[in-house]
């Protein structure tokens, strides 16, 4: 239902992380990038692909995409978000691990690119989202007493 606001939320949550495919997300001074689905050169050819951060992306993608459906069963759809807002602080941490590995193997500095700031946009759509349906399935309990 994308009516609710919490549709609009999730909607957001889903969407956002997917545009850290395109843009790099940590960049290092020999002129490699840290995206998404790999660890690019120069010449835009793959070093290594970093597994956790690519399967924290799309695991967030999807379980963002995922809840929008479950509109019937609201404390589904609360525990969903929850786990939402946990892939998305692993994706954080999986972000860090390899990037320190990688500035430490190969002796580069590291700075931080708009693709870092993504996840967290992300991060607080889902946290309205999660707060929104609170708030309707207290009213449906509210309603619910009256009757």
């Amino acid at each position: 239902m994308i009516q609710r606001i919490q549709s609009v939320y999730l909607l957001l949550a889903g969407i956002i992380p997917a545009f850290t495919f395109c843009t790099p997300i940590i960049t290092f001074s020999n002129g490699s990038s840290l995206m998404s689905y790999a660890i690019t050169g120069t010449e835009e050819h793959f070093i290594s692909c970093p597994w956790g951060v690519l399967a924290f992306t799309v695991l967030s993608i999807l379980t963002a995409l995922f809840t929008i459906f479950n509109y019937k069963n609201r404390p589904r759809q609360i525990r969903l978000c929850n786990l939402l807002l946990i892939f998305i602080l692993l994706l954080y941490v999986s972000i860090l691990a390899y990037s320190y590995a990688f500035e430490n193997r190969h002796n580069v500095s590291m700075s931080y690119s708009i693709g870092l700031f993504l996840p967290l946009i992300s991060y607080v759509s889902g946290w309205l989202a999660r707060r929104a349906i609170r708030k309707d399935e207290a009213l449906v309990r509210a309603a619910e007493r009256f009757r």
